[in-house]
């Protein structure tokens, strides 16, 4: 991620800022001894513990204006790369982001650099869709987070994705029915390819994805959970995920969260296991503590869970664009679900070959989920169907667990 930071005095240029990782104190390189002091107080001020690393600008700056941009850098944020940010403010002894005195040329300038996003104060007279106002880095972040570029794929968020059909519509079904969703399968298989159209499908939640070196389910002082309210948490690779992290994730999921986790991970500890040409070196008793390091509880807290196999390129087929998948989803998500209906819909569910082996939490999940494929059909009432494809998706574990 790019981050400039603009006052009006550099005018016309923004100055681009960067930090990187050092256990040393912060400090900005060139910069004077008092300029790092303030810095280090201001930024120390914003994450909430004693900055590391060091920081280069492309010009001078004073501590106020860069300790916005300089805290922001520091945050641990995957997917995003290729996002280009600009701060039009500076920073108060309290950590919150305020307007400069002079504003003059900043919009000019941000499209001179092609920013994506511009982050200014609360009280800045704009209202140009560049300009996103916050005032706390918690603010910043989730606005990043939120922020989806425009994409001529809306009318088909699966574009380029070939076959994987099943896996398409689970990732749907998840989001109408506000479902956290498991995707298992080999290196290879598609898993990171469908969660990175996840955002597609809901282009104003925020998304975070959990990186292998992250001790918490927090960025310094801010919970991730809360950061995220009503949006994505996303685990590409669920088994290498610290165990402290794994930990809260399923402390975190527990209740009705006000958040969905999309994770994915391989067969067994090597990876081998479901490609065609049987390279799998791992023995039964290494894949058996594999799963168990995730643990059932865990697991158990994926109500939907899909595994996938390989496509190779004899099997492509020509893939259609979905229809009407927005439409669906928003009926779904504003049609209400009696909890009584849940709960008698649950109890009848015994029919369904393997509904005995579910436990309570994983039965009211395929009720859940059954009502929301009606209403996805626009149909009336729960049928067999319904319940048949909703047991498919909502398995106890996977059978090699």
């Amino acid at each position: 991620m790019k981050i400039y930071v603009y006052t009006n005095r550099s005018y016309p240029h923004a100055l681009l800022v960067q930090w990187q990782y050092n256990p040393q104190p912060l400090a900005c390189l060139n910069a004077p001894k008092k300029t790092n002091q303030n810095l280090r107080i201001l930024v120390r001020s914003i994450i909430r513990c004693n900055p590391t690393g060091f920081v280069q600008v492309s010009s001078p700056a004073s501590a106020s204006e860069l300790a916005f941009p300089v805290s922001l850098a520091m945050q641990p944020l995957e997917g995003i790369n290729d996002l280009s940010v600009m701060i039009l403010g500076t920073c108060s002894l309290e950590g919150k982001l305020l307007l400069p005195e002079h504003t003059n040329n900043w919009y000019q300038v941000a499209k001179r650099y092609k920013v994506d996003m511009v982050l200014t104060a609360m009280d800045a007279p704009t209202t140009l869709p560049l300009a996103h106002k916050v005032a706390t880095l918690a603010d910043a972040l989730r606005e990043i987070l939120s922020f989806h570029p425009a994409d001529n794929r809306r009318a088909d968020p699966f574009q380029g994705v070939h076959g994987l059909d099943k896996a398409k519509e689970a990732l749907c079904l998840a989001i109408a029915n506000r479902a956290n969703l498991l995707l298992i399968g080999p290196p290879g298989c598609g898993k990171t390819l469908l969660l990175s159209k996840v955002p597609l499908l809901a282009p104003t939640a925020p998304a975070f994805w959990l990186k292998p070196d992250q001790k918490s389910l927090a960025l310094g002082s801010i919970d991730i959970p809360s950061l995220i309210g009503g949006g994505f948490l996303f685990a590409d690779e669920l088994s290498s995920l610290h165990a402290q992290v794994r930990k809260e994730l399923k402390t975190a999921m527990d209740g009705n969260p006000d958040f969905q986790v999309f994770a994915a991970m391989n067969l067994c500890p090597c990876g081998g296991r479901g490609l065609k040409d049987g390279s799998c070196v791992c023995s039964d008793a290494q894949i058996k503590r594999y799963w168990n390091s995730i643990g059932y509880a865990l697991l158990d807290r994926f109500p939907i869970k899909v595994v996938i196999k390989p496509t190779y390129h004899w099997d492509i087929h020509i893939d259609m664009p979905m229809k009407n998948w927005e439409e669906n989803i928003q009926r779904c998500l504003s049609t209400p679900q009696d909890p009584a209906e849940i709960d008698q819909i649950a109890l009848t569910a015994g029919k369904i070959p393997g509904v005995s082996l579910f436990t309570a939490r994983r039965r009211m999940a395929m009720a859940s989920l059954a009502m929301t494929l009606a209403v996805w059909n626009r149909r009336r009432q729960v049928g067999e169907e319904d319940l048949r494809k909703a047991a498919d998706l909502v398995s106890p574990m996977p059978p090699f667990a």
